[in-house]
């Protein structure tokens, strides 16, 4: 098939957008002709090469506006697309949608909030009606709520596997930004860090994202000083695979703070960052919302800040290592491929 695939998201660098081109790399494995169309401000080579994905044998396509995607898409057999907020609509014969995002359906009080939540319920309403993939199943337990049946299709994680030796060194990775949905929650992990460090000796904490809100960095920042808390910004795969590496714990702290049921969107999706890490050989210390549980299983959970550095401060143990790079060995990307291929198969 020739196979347009699109995300309004490719400028930001997240799960979402690693998620859509490992849907990329399966369907030219799997044969079939893909382009990849993004917004002419955007640089698409950039984010390819930020999450170390070949472009060989991707084409490419840029437009202006959202209207001229719908246009392009006519000349493909298969439209893949990842959609959050609002309708992406269509001319080719066929569509698969990636939803992200769920939604506990509360509006907001704020103008703004409200007139988002309310055009994302809409476009929950039309989904009902097309090919919906998510990559956990706390996703689907969420829009099923809005009468949409997706495939659950699990994303793949690069294998971050290293003899590096690990360190008295707690790592987090993930966008650093402020507010909206998902975020990291780096205020609350800092403050637990500090509490972590009066109890401990020669530990150092590293978050490494991409960023676009430098004032929030900023502000994190003023908030670590004192401590041996480091920033690592838009780093490259070697880089990130130096910090897991060395790394013996992993903190997740996405959806703290908030409630799953009526605000979903605030809980982490799936995590792929955590599996990269488990399969470094990390210790994960994760919230106990959203779908991180999926992919820790017997690993350390936390919904307390005490509880998160009271865990942190056991020792992790060849056996505990074991059993999370055993896991994280699951989200292999050749399963994924097999999943996705198939899948893309029988729309």
């Amino acid at each position: 098939m020739n196979i347009l695939a699109y995300s309004p998201y490719w400028h930001i660098r997240g799960g979402g957008e690693k998620y859509l081109l490992s849907c990329v790399e399966a369907l030219l494995l799997g044969g079939h002709e893909v382009t990849i169309v993004s917004m002419s401000n955007v640089n698409i080579h950039q984010t390819i090469s930020y999450f170390n994905i070949s472009s060989n044998g991707i084409k490419f396509a840029t437009v202006h506006t959202q209207r001229q995607v719908r246009k392009l898409s006519a000349n493909f057999d298969l439209f893949l697309c990842t959609v959050n907020f609002r309708k992406i609509k269509h001319k080719s014969p066929k569509a698969v949608y990636i939803l992200q995002v769920p939604f506990g359906g509360v509006l907001g009080k704020r103008p703004k909030q409200f007139l988002k939540n309310l055009v994302r319920t809409y476009t929950l309403v039309w989904l009902k009606k097309q090919n919906v993939v998510v990559y956990s199943s706390f996703v689907k337990r969420s829009v099923e709520r809005w009468g949409v049946k997706p495939t659950v299709i699990e994303p793949s994680a690069d294998n971050f596997s290293s003899d590096l030796g690990k360190q008295k060194v707690i790592l987090s990775v993930g966008r650093i930004f402020c507010g909206g949905d998902n975020n990291k929650r780096y205020e609350d992990m800092i403050k637990a860090f500090k509490a972590f460090f009066s109890q401990t000796v020669g530990w150092e904490y590293h978050i490494c994202g991409s960023c676009n809100d430098e004032k929030y960095l900023t502000r994190l920042r003023e908030q670590s000083e004192g401590f041996p808390i480091f920033f690592h910004t838009d780093v490259n795969h070697t880089t990130l695979k130096y910090y897991y590496g060395i790394a013996s714990i992993f903190w997740h702290g996405a959806g703290y703070g908030n409630n799953e049921r009526t605000h979903p969107e605030r809980m982490e999706h799936f995590g792929i960052s955590t599996v990269e890490a488990m399969s470094a050989g990390c210790v994960p210390v994760v919230y106990g919302g959203g779908a991180q549980p999926e992919i820790v299983g017997q690993g350390r959970i936390w919904y307390s800040l005490g509880t998160l550095v009271r865990l942190s401060l056991l020792t992790p143990t060849s056996k505990e290592r074991k059993y999370n790079i055993d896991r994280a060995s699951i989200y292999s990307k050749e399963s994924f491929g097999k999943k996705f291929l198939a899948y893309i198969e029988s729309v």
